[in-house]
């Protein structure tokens, strides 16, 4: 059987961005899968990750897919990346290290090829997903999800960066992935885990909010929504509107009073609907603390009182509209069920 320091200095002739210890992760990883199984990469950029995983399964029938749009999409921050195509690039370091037979790439926005994954495959089910394409959070939310949906139930999810200086990936590990995921494990800034649990369908958003498309305040939540990926409505009206029962609505959601001052980050609306999802018993978020999440979902608050958020104090994400104003600004988020019950 290889031992990854066999082909260490193979996978160091790769240009990449992977923490020492990460790439041998890899290789341990797909090497203990099942010899027919099937890896999912998404951001391969040069093929760095693609070549560690390539070796564990040379003499085996495991293959990779990976999925890369394969062009640059932040030059202008990171200069160095001058290639505007990279795919002809890890082309060659896959053949340069006879792994051709073993790495398949599907080029492709990860969201549009994964959502056509059954096309392009015949809906062969995953064993091992390593999601590691943009950072945007909305973004790695969509990766996550639709990873979920094509990995095997006790197969394994991996997210890359899951560091504070890149926020998506981290919230996107911190507030939702590892709540889903069992036997988890940490390489430096790569993490982990074993699907126990499909990806909950996540609930319709109604934002109500007092107001006028003309108020840039209004026009801010506007950008914000548009980021969300899963589905919302918006009802906005004049001064005193408040939460309605939409009694023409025939299926569970979030009844959310959105004022137009309230300052949410599309991280923090988009784990809140995962968590009301995930957590069925929770009917009503009454007020915000900066108390850590996991403190706070293990039956330590009354059914009706829900505190979504991991640490609320950090200035990257809030502004300071959410310090010590909790008692007099409470944003009022209700679960309203198809029986109008338990609200």
């Amino acid at each position: 059987m290889m031992d990854y320091s066999r082909i260490r200095d193979r996978v160091d002739q790769v240009e990449g961005y992977m923490i020492p210890g990460q790439e041998k992760f890899l290789f341990d990883k797909v090497r203990s899968l099942p010899e027919d199984a099937v890896i999912l990469e998404i951001g391969a950029f040069k093929g760095r990750s693609t070549v560690a995983m390539g070796y564990a399964c040379v003499g085996t029938n495991r293959k990779i897919y990976s999925v890369d749009i394969w062009f640059d999409f932040w030059s202008e921050e990171y200069p160095d990346l001058c290639d505007r195509n990279f795919l002809s690039i890890w082309e060659d370091n896959i053949c340069r290290n006879g792994l051709r037979d073993y790495a398949i790439p599907l080029r492709g926005i990860s969201h549009d090829v994964l959502s056509r994954w059954k096309v392009l495959t015949g809906g062969i089910p995953v064993d091992f997903a390593f999601i590691d394409g943009s950072h945007r959070y909305p973004d790695v939310l969509r990766d996550f999800i639709l990873a979920c949906g094509i990995v095997k139930k006790s197969g394994w999810i991996a997210l890359h960066d899951v560091v504070e200086t890149w926020p998506g990936p981290f919230l996107m590990w911190h507030d939702i992935a590892k709540h889903l995921l069992t036997n988890r494990e940490y390489v430096t800034t790569l993490a982990c885990g074993q699907k126990s649990s499909p990806f909950p369908s996540l609930l319709p958003i109604h934002f109500v909010t007092e107001g006028s498309m003309t108020d840039p305040a209004v026009r801010r939540l506007a950008e914000i929504y548009q980021t969300l990926p899963f589905l919302w409505h918006w009802h906005v009206g004049g001064k005193g509107t408040t939460i309605p029962q939409l009694s023409n609505v025939h299926e569970d959601y979030l009844l959310w009073q959105m004022d137009k001052d309230e300052l949410w980050t599309t991280e923090q609306i988009c784990t809140a609907c995962f968590l009301f999802s995930w957590y069925e018993e929770k009917k009503a978020l009454s007020c915000l603390s900066s108390y850590l999440l996991e403190d706070r979902l293990k039956g330590r608050l009354p059914k009706r009182r829900f505190v979504p958020f991991r640490d609320l104090e950090r200035p990257r994400l809030l502004s300071k509209i959410f310090s010590p104003l909790f008692s007099s600004h409470r944003p009022r988020i209700r679960k309203i069920v198809a029986r109008n019950e338990g609200i």
